[in-house]
Order: C-alpha cells, then structure tokens, then sequence
C-alpha cells in the first residue's frame, strides 16, 4: 500500500484482509449493542471516511449477511462447547436500573470443561426493557 492509497486514493478491495476486518469488527459492533441497521446511514458513512478514507461502508444487506455468519460462528462454538460438558447449570438473572427504570434479564449456562480444566459461563440470552414497576 502506497502513501497516495491511504491518503484517499485507491478503496480496499471488497477481499483484502483489511476491508474484511473492519467489516466482521463493525458486524459485531452493531449486533452486540443491538444498534439498528439504519445506524449505517450517510452521516455514519462520512463519519467512516473521515477514519479511514480509502474504506467503503458495505450495504446493509452485506452487513446483514456478516451478522448472520459471525451468530452462526458463535452457536456453533457455544453448542461445542454445551455438548462436552458433562454438567451444565442453566441460571436465570434478573436486575433493575437504579430508580427502576430500566429491567435486564439474562439466562447464563455455568459449566465445568475436563479439557482445559476451567469453569465456563455463556450468556444464552438477555433482555431489556425500559417498562418496569414495582407494582409488576
């Protein structure tokens, strides 16, 4: 890569390792903080070029389909690993916000592996709601 491609010259190539990894770290970015694909706008765009000229913001379809396979990615690891434990405890957790504003509920697998001899813990899901009472 020359000076003239990092200063707004060439765009990385849809297949370069660079493009994939920005790519895959923005795909996590927007499916972990549950961000709405609409996020991926013009003023997010520009926001990207200001960072990193030479990479182009793939379509929403494109991100899409990278949240697809990093969350196909991860089941397949988490059931690696359900499926060689020899015990697992399935645990709910339920927590409000400070004044109870907000409500959080998770459901966590706590397992032990022989393999690496180490204790393990997989949220399996969580939930969040900003309709809460005391009252139920």
């Amino acid at each position: 890569m020359t000076l003239h491609d990092t200063m707004g010259g060439r765009k990385y190539s849809c297949q370069s390792d660079k493009y994939c990894s920005i790519t895959r770290k923005l795909a996590v970015f927007i499916g972990w903080t549950n961000a709405l694909i609409s996020f991926v706008d013009d003023s997010f765009k520009l926001f990207t070029q200001t960072l990193d000229s030479s990479y182009e913001l793939p379509s929403r379809t494109k991100i899409i389909k990278e949240i697809t396979v990093i969350c196909n990615k991860l089941k397949k690891e988490i059931l690696t690993y359900l499926h060689s434990a020899q015990y697992v405890n399935i645990c709910t957790e339920i927590w409000t916000k400070k004044g109870m504003s907000a409500l959080f509920l998770e459901i966590i697998a706590h397992f032990f592996l022989t393999k690496d001899k180490k204790r393990h813990n997989i949220t399996l899901a969580a939930h969040f709601t900003t309709h809460c009472s005391e009252s139920g």
